[in-house]
């Protein structure tokens, strides 16, 4: 069901130390001003999320520029959508973190650059469960190059609820439900701020957990919600791949009809 991890913040290349999802992955790439990356893509789509500085992206022939952002809490990402086997090369231009989201997929438009004005932003839900949410790749019928990926940040005010009441995505019964595995990275501020987050399915499977700075969580199954504690904001980037890009969400009946997803 998944368990919450550290994501490390080395030079280079940090990977998840545990992830139970079949097809979605999250790492966290970082590197000093004048640094550089040449990686490929593979079998696997990616989107590659500026968390914080400026860099460079290489692909296709084409250079892509991203960046300008100091925090996760200081506006909406620049993104850089890589499709399957392609090669590519981030070159920092400040200190740099990036999210590199990814999937398995077959095709994929070809990569491009996602900047802060096309990523659409609003408020999900209301009153003590209201977030603030970025969504970078809509699910379907949004337009998309992604083959797979869906992917958006959230921001939970302090001592708000998110992703509530909680909401599975992990069996194949459309139109009223669709199997999406979902890995959640967040942040914290301030600093020693924390939030909690709750994954569950059935009385035997219940699980409690302290979010921290640069904690992570595979979601494969289960109903999720999240909170922040009073004083502090929890950000959250979310990435959703399944056998589709359609989502459709089964709300735990027990909770009440509130709708936040």
């Amino acid at each position: 069901m998944g368990n919450l991890v550290t994501l490390g913040a080395n030079r280079g290349i940090n990977r998840l130390p545990e992830n139970d999802c079949r097809l979605v992955n999250l790492e966290r790439l970082v590197l000093g001003q004048g640094g550089g990356f040449d990686g490929n893509t593979r079998g696997r789509e990616t989107a590659a999320v500026v968390l914080s500085g400026r860099c460079k992206i290489e692909a296709d022939g084409e250079v892509l520029l991203a960046g300008d952002r100091s925090s996760v809490f200081s506006g909406k990402p620049h993104t850089v959508y890589l499709p399957p086997g392609v090669g590519y090369r981030v070159s920092a231009e400040s200190d740099l973190e990036i999210a590199l989201c990814s999937a398995p997929a077959s095709r994929g438009g070809g990569a491009r650059l996602i900047s802060p004005g096309e990523v659409e932003e609003g408020v999900w839900g209301a009153a003590n469960f209201a977030t603030k949410y970025h969504m970078v790749l809509g699910p379907e019928p949004a337009p998309s190059p992604a083959e797979r990926l869906v992917l958006g940040e959230t921001i939970t005010p302090s001592g708000n609820w998110s992703t509530y009441p909680p909401h599975r995505h992990d069996r194949d019964d459309p139109p009223r439900e669709t199997w999406q595995e979902e890995i959640y990275f967040f942040r914290v501020t301030p600093q020693d701020g924390f939030g909690f987050f709750r994954v569950y399915d059935g009385a035997d499977e219940d699980h409690y957990y302290t979010i921290r700075n640069d904690t992570a969580i595979a979601v494969p199954r289960g109903f999720h919600t999240m909170a922040s504690a009073p004083g502090c904001e929890v950000y959250s980037l979310w990435v959703v791949a399944g056998e589709s890009r359609s989502i459709a969400l089964t709300l735990d009946p027990g909770i009440g009809s509130a709708a936040n997803t």
